[in-house]
């Protein structure tokens, strides 16, 4: 059995090309490859030591390595004592909670390393580190340290690294506290941590305006050419995003679509994202969780977003994603432990946040850093249990309607008191009810929509040669059968390919027979009932 070791678990900066700096995320608790240099966590996650020549050399921008490594035995038995292994783990993580390191490869591959306690970067200058205690080399002063007028060496370079970007939105905000509990006076540096926690592109600007790239009325007018039945909520939405675009503060807020299966959320959506050239994606909140438990993690989601955006991290960050299914994690029906928590991440995602991107985060190969704070953020979900419970509020005595149309709207109340979402999440969304779908609605849908079921088997069989038509009867039929099933326009496409099966095989099958198809009442429940027309042939006189 191979001895535990302790090591903490570093995260890499790439400041400029060969220059590096390691923040502790994590202590953890594993085994060691002594002849390789690996630490192996319990959780199976693998890493390198961070003076690793391999790792410093990757073309990863940001990364994970380990150092402090100790062997848990010899920390027991230099305390004398037995200690338990969440004490030494508690112990291990304070004594290396401030400790940063600067890292640099020289031209000739030289690689040196320099520890730093971050309290001592931070502080007064009477106790900060002096120059020549951060120079990587004898006359060799470290790139990133440049003095200015009244602040010592080591203040001076910790305002050019928070102006480069060099730390995450965490990271500032653990500086920002120790300024604060010091109550120290530094405008410098507490303007340039404000500058990067609150950028001047999300402020107010009058002139933003000018550079919205897209017309409502002929976003709308694209978009009803597809989603029929849907105007208001469609208007509305529309109308939202330009709002977005108009004043970028109001991305911290989501829009949030509700409404049962089939009424058309995720089409609504794909057709703006089209119409105003953003990259879309949609998630399905069910297979979200929070780390520890199976399922998806939101850093997963942002690299498969990344991906599609063909690795272009700006499209990236400018995107419409969709949370589809999000009830489910409001709901303690579901049995998700997780649900709340889930709540609680895309609350961050929400208001703006900065994300390792990864492929996978236990092995965290590759990353990228995502921010979402320009992502429009769509959540999406039936919500049954709230609009039944709206509805029912409504009858009164001798089924009489008790309150008025406008008390019969859910509020936010109602989304945490029977859709078990929290404050905080119902505090950061805007909500747009979608149109619910009559039989009506569904027969426009099949016979208006230029993506409807039917028009799209019409140019299937058009491909053939042979003309699809249709009695009313038949269209009739089949809004009742996807009122029935409770699939709405969703269900469409399935009952049509249930309908056309057995006439799209006897046209492949006699190619060049038939003219047309006439679907009918009884085709609905019954594929082979249909009408068939042959084609004419004309007949030449040989003469």
């Amino acid at each position: 059995m191979q001895p535990t070791h302790i090591a903490t678990i570093m995260k890499r900066h790439c400041i400029s090309e060969g220059n590096f700096i390691y923040f502790l995320t994590e202590t953890s608790v594993g085994t060691l490859d002594s002849k390789n240099k690996i630490f192996k966590d319990q959780n199976g996650n693998e890493y390198h030591e961070i003076m690793d020549d391999l790792l410093l050399t990757s073309e990863v921008s940001s990364s994970y390595g380990y150092c402090n490594e100790t062997l848990i035995d010899s920390i027991k038995e230099t305390s004398g004592t037995t200690i338990p292994l969440e004490e030494v783990v508690r112990e291990h993580e304070k004594q290396w909670s401030t400790t940063v390191y600067f890292i640099s490869i020289t031209n000739d591959g030289v690689i040196t390393n320099r520890m730093c306690d971050l309290q001592k970067l931070i502080g007064t200058e009477e106790n900060a580190i002096t120059s020549e205690e951060i120079y990587l080399e004898e006359d060799e002063e470290c790139p990133y340290l440049i003095e200015k007028e009244g602040m010592s060496p080591a203040l001076a370079s910790l305002s050019i690294e928070i102006k480069e970007g060099l730390y995450t939105t965490d990271e500032l905000g653990i500086i920002k506290k120790n300024l604060e509990d010091e109550k120290l006076d530094m405008e410098y540096i507490q303007k340039e941590i404000a500058e990067k926690l609150f950028p001047q592109s999300e402020k107010s600007n009058s002139t933003q305006g000018d550079n919205i790239s897209f017309n409502i009325n002929d976003i709308f007018s694209e978009v009803t050419k597809t989603l029929i039945a849907q105007d208001e909520p469609a208007r509305r939405v529309i109308t939202e995003i330009f709002r977005k675009e108009l004043d970028p503060r109001k991305k911290k807020e989501a829009i949030l679509l509700t409404g049962p299966t089939g009424v058309g959320k995720t089409k609504l959506m794909e057709l703006i994202a089209k119409h105003i050239d953003r990259p879309f994606l949609k998630v399905d909140s069910t297979q979200l969780t929070i780390p520890g438990y199976t399922g998806k993690d939101i850093e997963e989601v942002l690299w498969d977003l990344y991906v599609k955006c063909n690795r272009n991290k700006e499209l990236a960050e400018n995107a419409i994603i969709f949370f589809d299914e999000i009830d489910k994690k409001g709901s303690e029906k579901k049995e998700d432990v997780s649900g709340k928590g889930v709540l609680n991440v895309l609350l961050s995602f929400i208001t703006g946040a900065e994300y390792d991107a990864t492929a996978n985060m236990k092995y965290q190969k590759e990353t990228v850093k995502i921010d979402t704070k320009n992502m429009t953020v769509i959540l999406g979900g039936a919500f049954t249990d709230v609009y039944q419970n709206v509805n029912n509020k409504r009858i009164g005595f001798a089924g009489q309607d008790s309150i008025d149309e406008d008390e019969a709207t859910p509020t936010i109340k109602d989304f945490v008191e029977k859709g078990m979402m929290t404050d905080e999440f119902m505090g950061r969304t805007l909500i747009v009810k979608m149109n619910d779908l009559d039989i009506n609605d569904i027969k426009r849908i099949l016979l208006e929509s230029d993506e409807s079921a039917l028009a799209i088997q019409q140019e299937i069989f058009n491909k053939l040669g042979v003309k699809l038509t249709y009695r009313n009867d038949f269209i009739d039929a089949l809004a009742k059968k996807a009122i029935k099933s409770k699939t709405g326009a969703r269900g469409l496409s399935t009952e049509m390919d249930n309908a056309t099966w057995h006439c799209l095989d006897e046209v492949c099958s006699n190619p060049g027979d038939y003219q047309e198809v006439i679907l009918t009442e009884k085709t609905v429940e019954d594929p082979k009932s249909y009408q068939l027309v042959k084609r004419i042939v004309p007949r030449y006189n040989s003469k």
